[in-house]
């Protein structure tokens, strides 16, 4: 009992403040990327207070102090084992948020990482958005830490859907536009100007990606997945540069396990798929012979007859009935039952 009553004295401290702060004005922090995600409930809310509050104002401050090789390589395997904003809930305000901390820590790696592998300072693509993030979030720290929320709150929890065919079609252009800009180039980084320009590319990349990816649960693990991999492609192959070994280089070993990932999901998925969706061949099971019919229904007109034991090419199997290509282009459909994968007798 009295555990549950220091649990709701431990939620009402929480959310006083972001109830009170929702009646101001305030300065609106918390949509960084502007996604088309949900917004965050004030109870989502809470939880991303504490998460933010504590654990990632250490990460960036961990990461603005970075100053040796061996102080990058410590880091990259603190900062590669606490993935803090994965465990977030799947609303806007966290998701762009703990992906902003994410990007700042980022960008003080890269920049270490560049100046280790002889880039100067001045063209670092990653040491001014470094120092400019910090900024921001101690920022956004301070104004949630103090005050709580000030933007206006989702009234339920913010989930994620599972992406319709045109969102997962849209997630594919995205993905197929980070493969193009930054993967492929990012394996062939051997001099100081390519990992300045691939950094630059990166850079300009990122600022767009939440904007692009539609809002639900395939698109948004695919963009956090892509996001780390081009996050981690700048200090792997500028630690490279300066004579680490790849097992000693957390962030190429992590990269290339995303690279992994990366192709399991979009280059090999997009192959299952097409291999589920191209045409097969069923036999006629029926005797002495099947109708095959204009719809999906008996109520539909017959166009054609198929003997028993003969082949035909099925373009769908997916329901009760099959829709059929015919020798001349049209399409027909046949009760999925009146046939078989394996010819009669098998």
């Amino acid at each position: 009992m009295r555990c549950r009553v220091l649990l709701c004295l431990f939620v009402l401290i929480i959310l006083s403040p972001l109830a009170s702060a929702q009646d101001g004005e305030g300065i609106p922090l918390m949509r960084v990327y502007g996604s088309q995600l949900p917004g965050c409930s004030v109870f989502q809310g809470a939880l991303l207070t504490i998460s933010i509050a504590l654990p990632h104002n250490a990460v960036v401050t961990r990461a603005s102090e970075l100053e040796t090789i061996d102080d990058l390589l410590a880091f990259a395997e603190e900062e590669i084992d606490q993935r803090i904003w994965s465990r977030l809930p799947h609303c806007a305000e966290a998701v762009e948020t703990s992906w902003f901390v994410r990007q700042v820590a980022g960008d003080f790696a890269s920049a270490l990482a560049m100046e280790l592998a002889g880039v100067p300072v001045d063209d670092n693509p990653y040491r001014q958005p470094a120092e400019r993030g910090a900024e921001r979030f101690a920022e956004i720290h301070a104004h949630i830490h103090h005050e709580g929320w000030s933007d206006p709150l989702a009234k339920e929890d913010g989930a994620l859907e599972e992406c319709s065919a045109a969102e997962l079609s849209a997630m594919n252009v995205v993905a197929w536009d980070f493969s193009e800009m930054l993967v492929g180039p990012a394996l062939k980084i051997e001099s100081s100007e390519q990992l300045i320009d691939y950094g630059k590319a990166h850079v300009e990349w990122r600022d767009d990606l939440w904007g692009r990816l539609p809002g639900c649960l395939e698109s948004v693990k695919l963009g956090v997945l892509m996001g780390e991999m081009a996050t981690e492609f700048v200090p792997a192959f500028a630690l490279r540069r300066t004579g680490i070994e790849t097992d000693d280089n957390p962030y190429m070993l992590r990269a290339l396990a995303h690279f992994a990932a990366f192709v399991d999901e979009t280059i090999m998925k997009v192959i299952a798929d097409e291999a589920d969706s191209a045409p097969k061949i069923y036999y006629i099971t029926a005797n002495p012979y099947a109708n095959l019919r204009s719809c999906a229904a008996t109520s539909c007109d017959i166009v054609g007859a198929a003997q028993h034991g003969e082949a035909l090419t099925v373009i769908d199997d997916s329901g009760e009935w099959y829709e059929i290509q015919l020798e001349d282009g049209e399409s027909a459909f046949i009760a999925g039952f009146l046939a078989s994968d394996k010819p009669p007798g098998d």
